[in-house]
């Protein structure tokens, strides 16, 4: 990676003892999506990033991005059904960290492919992301909308 990236507060990057961790895969990922495949997707070195949303010691969500020449694309995004916290921000905060990486290492988008779900599509547009183009089917994950936010560089000097 070009710059390093520390996560942002609330977030951080998997550690080895959190295999032990308890934590269910929740939303339209559940039963496509293992928690060891989470882990297993944190590869720095080839440009993937496992980023969780931590509240204290607790995992409550969990991010899976991957860098491209130009872009982000944010893979996967999930809640920790295991988790008894409820009424946080997870999902945003996540997505915040997502477009702070993308900007720290000078990429210009962020990309996803969200399940064809009126409720997430209006939840990613909340957050500034637009339809790249009609749904698709995908093997094992059904109709997804391509889409994305352009990322806006950082103003530090307001």
């Amino acid at each position: 990676m070009p710059n390093p990236f520390l996560p942002p507060p609330g977030t951080r990057f998997p550690h080895k003892a959190d295999r032990a961790l308890k934590f269910r895969v929740s939303g339209a990922l559940r039963g496509r999506l293992t928690f060891e495949e989470v882990l297993d997707y944190h590869r720095p070195e080839a440009g993937s990033l496992t980023l969780f949303r931590v509240i204290g010691a607790e995992v409550v969500g969990a991010l899976c991005l991957t860098m491209g020449e130009t872009d982000v694309v944010i893979d996967y995004l999930t809640r920790n059904e295991a988790s008894t916290l409820r009424g946080i921000a997870v999902g945003s905060v996540l997505v915040a960290a997502a477009e702070l990486f993308a900007e720290s290492q000078g990429r210009e988008v962020l990309r996803l492919e969200a399940f064809d779900e009126p409720g997430l599509i209006a939840w990613y547009r909340s957050r500034g992301f637009v339809a790249e183009g009609p749904a698709h089917d995908a093997p094992g994950f059904g109709p997804l909308v391509p889409m994305f936010k352009l990322v806006e560089p950082l103003d530090l000097d307001l």
